[in-house]
C-alpha cells in the first residue's frame, strides 16, 4: 500500500539555514518522539547541517519496506514536520518486497531511495550484487551516532531500527493465561488439532525463526517441528500471519505460534478474544535499513536513515507498531536467539517439510 505523508499531515515549510541546522541537531541528540516546533540555537558547524540543506533541495524520497504502515506513517509524519521533505512509503511483505525491488533495479526502473526490511538472505545477496548500499558506506557524518551498540550489525554495515518480537497468539476463550508460556508448551496433548501457522514459505523470516526456535528445543529442530505439525488443525496452514490471526479470532484455531503483537492487537481492537504471549526465550524480526545503490534522492535517503537510527525515529515506529526499539532494550525478552542466515535455503526446505509435510 502506497501512502504519501502529505495525505496525513499539513505542515508549514521549514525555512532558512537556521531551521536546517536546528533540525540536524535533533538527530545528533536523538530526537524526541514528539514533533518539535521550537528549535534551540546550535553551533553553525553542526556536521549534518549541509546534509539537511541538500536533502531539502531534493525535497522528497521514496521508501519501500516491510514494517507495518502505522509505525512508518507516524515516523514519516515527524520526519516531514522536522525537515519539510515529502516522503512516500510502499509496504510489501516478505518476498514480494524483495522481488519487486530487485526486478526494478534489474530493469533500471525508478525504485525506492531507501529500503527497510527484515534481515534475511536478501541482504547479503543484495550487498554482494551491489543493488543496495549499507549506511556505514554512505559516509553520513557521525555514523553510527549514539545508536545502541548491541543492535549494530557490522557484518552488513547497518543497524536494527526495529525489533519485532515473535510470540504466540492465543484465543482466550479456549486457552487460559499461563497455559502456554514457552514454545515447548505447543506440544501439550490438549492442543492437538487446535494450532494454526502462517505458511512458512510466505516469508524467509518464518522459516528462519521456526528453525532457530526448534533448534533450541529438546530433541532438536526436526523432532520439534514434526511435533508441532502433529498438533495442527486439519486446515491449519494459512497463507500469512493475518489470515492465521483471523482464524484464531473466530475460534477456528486456538493458537497461532510465530506471530507478532501488532496483528494480534489489531484483531483485539476489533473485538477478537485474543492475547499475545511472549516467551522469555524467543526470536525477533530484525528490521534493518539500506539505501538504494543509485538513489534518485541521495541526500534525503541519508537523512532519513540518520533519522530512523535516532531515538525518536526508531521509538516512534516501534511504539505505533506494537514492537520495540533498540533504545528500549530493557523491555526485550531475556533471550533473543539469532538465526543463521547462511543456511537459509536449507532451512526453508527442511522447515516446510517438517512443519507442513509438504
Amino acid at each position: 500500500m502506497q501512502r504519501s505523508v502529505s495525505q496525513l499531515v499539513r505542515t508549514a515549510r521549514v525555512g532558512g539555514a537556521f531551521a536546517a541546522v536546528a533540525a540536524a541537531a535533533l538527530i545528533i541528540a536523538g530526537c524526541s518522539s514528539a514533533p518539535t516546533t521550537t528549535h534551540s540555537t546550535v553551533p553553525s558547524n553542526d556536521p549534518l547541517a549541509s546534509l539537511v540543506a541538500a536533502a531539502q533541495k531534493e525535497g522528497s524520497l521514496t521508501i519501500y519496506g516491510s514494517p507495518d504502515e502505522p509505525g512508518v506513517d507516524a515516523a514519516l509524519k515527524q520526519f516531514q514536520q522536522q525537515y519539510d521533505i515529502h516522503a512516500t512509503y510502499t509496504r510489501l511483505a516478505g518476498t514480494s518486497l524483495e522481488s519487486r525491488y530487485a526486478s526494478e533495479k534489474q530493469s533500471h526502473a525508478t525504485t525506492a531511495d531507501v529500503i527497510m526490511l527484515n534481515l534475511d538472505q536478501f541482504v547479503p545477496d543484495s550487498l554482494k550484487s551491489g543493488i543496495i548500499t549499507s549506511p556505514a558506506d554512505l559516509k553520513i557524518p557521525g555514523y553510527p551516532w549514539h545508536f545502541p551498540a548491541k543492535f549494530l550489525l557490522p557484518d552488513y554495515g547497518t543497524a536494527e531500527v526495529g525489533v519485532g518480537v515473535r510470540g504466540i497468539t492465543i484465543n482466550t476463550n479456549y486457552v487460559k493465561p499461563g497455559q502456554i508460556t514457552t514454545w515447548s508448551d505447543l506440544l501439550k496433548p490438549k492442543w492437538k488439532g487446535h494450532i494454526g501457522v502462517p505458511d512458512p514459505t510466505s516469508a524467509a523470516v518464518y522459516t528462519g525463526h521456526w528453525y532457530t526456535v526448534a533448534q533450541h528445543q529438546k530433541g532438536g529442530a526436526q523432532k520439534f517441528l514434526e511435533g508441532v505439525r502433529a498438533q495442527l488443525a486439519r486446515t491449519g496452514v494459512y497463507a500469512a500471519g493475518a489470515p492465521a490471526t483471523s482464524a484464531a479470532g473466530s475460534g477456528e484455531v486456538w493458537i497461532v505460534p510465530m506471530n507478532i503483537a501488532s496483528l494480534t492487537n489489531s484483531a483485539v481492537q476489533e473485538g477478537a478474544p485474543l492475547s499475545f504471549v511472549t516467551p522469555k526465550d524467543t526470536v525477533a524480526d530484525q528490521q534493518v535499513i539500506f539505501a538504494n545503490s543509485a538513489p534518485d534522492h541521495p541526500n534525503a535517503a541519508k537523512l532519513f536513515i540518520a533519522y530512523m537510527m535516532s531515538r525518536g525515529g526508531s521509538q516512534t515506529m516501534a511504539k505505533n507498531n506494537d514492537e520495540l526499539s533498540p533504545y528500549d532494550a530493557s523491555k526485550l525478552p531475556s533471550t533473543l536467539w539469532s538465526w543463521p542466515i547462511s543456511t537459509a535455503a536449507e532451512q526453508q526446505d527442511n522447515v516446510n517439510r517438517w512443519l507442513t509435510g509438504r
